[in-house]
């Protein structure tokens, strides 16, 4: 590990909000901050894609690679 590595992920940690399904089953952001409707957005790209986020959560376990999930825009027609 270089120096500067843990200050490196230190700081990416504090720049981009880390997002959790929480007790209740909704999706929160825990760590960091964003706007109310960016917040909203999340919970619902979330929401839609549930499975899609476990499988990933369960391939990273295995050291394999995530799937892509597509973003909100991708559902407009």
């Amino acid at each position: 590990m270089m120096a500067g590595d843990a200050d490196d992920l230190d700081f990416l940690r504090r720049r981009h909000p880390h997002v959790c399904e929480g007790p209740s089953a909704a999706w929160q952001v825990t760590d960091g901050h964003l706007p109310p409707a960016a917040a909203r957005l999340v919970a619902q790209w979330c929401q839609l894609h549930r499975e899609d986020l476990l499988e990933n959560w369960r391939r990273a376990g295995r050291d394999e690679a995530p799937l892509r999930i597509e973003g909100l825009d991708a559902r407009k027609s």
